[in-house]
């Protein structure tokens, strides 16, 4: 197994729990908004939900954070569609699409290496325009003659309205954000489609800064939760099952889970990483050997593990980062849990207070996966003793 990849097939950890959530949902007729920090395993979720779909649904992923503008999302959405297993191997379905294509000027040829979009040339100059309205026709007739209802997977969708809103404005924004929205509450279309809409930040937290919250009340929310500590047990077992011949005591697990601080498997595989890479099959693992390897996870030439908790800050605008780095710095300073006061003593500082919307900062925080909020004394932790140990050394 590999730490930070899509995990596949055999390699994927269960997470029924979640899975049957989705699904309830989905057959309910709802389109979903899955939010979730990264490196907790939302797109491996997606891809083995794709894998193995309930009978009568079949699932669509595209990945969309890099689109800048409606147009490109839209093709991007089509390319998935026209490339997905589901099209290829349904024959009426590729056949419809196909001669929709032949109409709205865009040529799909399937090559040795996929699907490549072109616009045909012989008929216009100009690429076609495609808008949810073209989406909703297409995929309505595309699926007229099939009872699969089709759930269309669009990851990092938060991102791709953020960047639309960057380049081209609010009003442009208001109108690619309405038509999706008027496109979830078409009846007739939502028999046969449904969508999940993922993402690292909430949409919900983009919308509200925006000032677009209106236009996504049709989505329910969904997210990944941590695994128990049984799970998380589970996990490591899983994990040296794939690696390695060594079986884990339970104290040891209980060291491993301790050190993590959060179980998301990905910052488990983790130490378990380091333990498979310093240790042969005959050692015998103490609870020092834990520790060593916990440590050697802050070591400088291995802290570009952790360095996507320093990137996922660079969406944020140039004030905003600032105060994020500041909340997070202070967090580190304390011993124990910091109290809200603290954060919004810091937001009124002269070069926050009226340029910085610190809640939509510290949302973006607690959505990102830096921190929690306990809300019964409305305190702030980071979510894992390691993110706290980078944080200290590497992030200030």
């Amino acid at each position: 197994m590999s730490t930070g990849n899509i995990v596949y097939g055999n390699n994927y950890f269960p997470r029924p729990k979640d899975e049957k959530r989705i699904w309830r949902k989905i057959a309910q007729g709802d389109h979903l908004l899955l939010l979730a920090p990264r490196r907790v395993g939302k797109s491996s979720l997606l891809h083995h939900l794709k894998d193995n779909p309930k009978p009568g649904y079949a699932i669509i992923y595209s990945y969309v954070q890099d689109c800048t503008d409606a147009q490109e999302f839209y093709m991007k959405l089509l390319k998935s569609i026209t490339q997905s297993e589901f099209v290829t191997n349904t024959v009426n379905v590729s056949n419809k699409l196909n001669g929709w294509f032949s109409k709205l000027s865009i040529d799909f040829s399937i090559e040795a290496f996929g699907v490549k979009l072109a616009a045909d040339k012989k008929t216009s100059d100009e690429p076609p325009i495609i808008d949810t309205d073209v989406i909703r026709q297409v995929l309505m007739d595309s699926l007229k003659e099939t009872d699969i209802i089709l759930v269309i997977a669009i990851d990092e969708f938060p991102d791709a309205l953020i960047n639309i809103h960057k380049k081209h404005g609010e009003i442009v924004a208001i109108k690619f954000l309405s038509g999706i929205r008027e496109m979830c509450q078409d009846v007739n279309f939502n028999k046969k489609v449904r969508f999940i809409f993922t993402g690292s930040i909430g949409l919900d937290t983009v919308a509200k800064k925006l000032n677009l919250s209106n236009l996504i009340n049709v989505f329910v929310h969904t997210t990944i939760e941590p695994l128990s500590d049984i799970e998380a047990q589970k996990f490591i077992d899983f994990y040296f099952s794939k690696s390695s011949e060594r079986i884990i005591t339970h104290h040891l697990k209980e060291i491993i889970i301790k050190q993590v601080g959060w179980n998301m498997p990905y910052y488990l595989a983790l130490v378990c990483e380091e333990i498979v890479d310093n240790y042969d099959d005959s050692h015998l693992l103490e609870e020092s050997d834990i520790l060593n390897c916990v440590e050697q996870l802050f070591e400088q030439e291995t802290k570009t593990k952790f360095s996507h908790w320093r990137e996922r800050l660079n969406r944020l605008e140039k004030q905003e980062k600032l105060f994020a780095e500041s909340i997070l710095t202070l967090v580190c300073d304390h011993d124990e849990s910091l109290p809200y006061a603290d954060i919004f003593n810091l937001s009124q500082h002269a070069e926050y207070k009226d340029n910085v919307n610190a809640n939509y900062v510290l949302t973006c925080l607690k959505h990102e996966g830096y921190l929690f909020n306990q809300t019964e004394d409305n305190t702030y932790q980071f979510t894992s003793p390691l993110l706290k140990r980078w944080w200290t050394r590497y992030g200030r």
